[in-house]
C-alpha cells in the first residue's frame, strides 16, 4: 500500500523525531515500514544523521570542575535521605 500525500507529508516532518531516537516503537516501526519505500525520507534522514554527527564534534569539549562530583553526590545524599524520611 503506498501512502497519500498526507501521509507523506506527515512522515517528512517526523524524519527529526526519527533521527533523535524521540519516536514510540510502534511509531517507530511504522515509519521504517514508509523509509522502506519512500526515497526522500531516507535522503532527509540520511541528511539530519549526518547534522547531528557533527554536533557532537562541533563543542570544544568542557571539563568539569575538580569538585562537581562531590558536590553531585551531595545532592544525591541529601535527596536519598528525604526519601528515606
Amino acid at each position: 500500500m503506498s501512502p497519500d500525500r498526507f501521509d507523506h507529508e506527515f512522515w517528512l516532518e517526523s524524519t527529526g523525531a526519527y533521527v533523535l531516537r524521540a519516536m514510540h516503537e510502534p511509531e517507530e516501526m511504522e515509519f521504517e515500514r514508509h523509509l522502506s519505500a519512500c526515497a526522500t525520507c531516507r535522503d532527509q534522514v540520511e541528511e539530519l544523521r549526518a547534522a547531528t554527527d557533527a554536533l557532537a564534534l562541533a563543542a570544544p569539549p568542557v571539563v568539569p570542575s575538580a569538585n562537581l562530583r562531590a558536590r553531585v553526590m551531595q545532592v544525591v545524599e541529601q535527596e536519598a535521605a528525604l526519601l528515606r524520611a
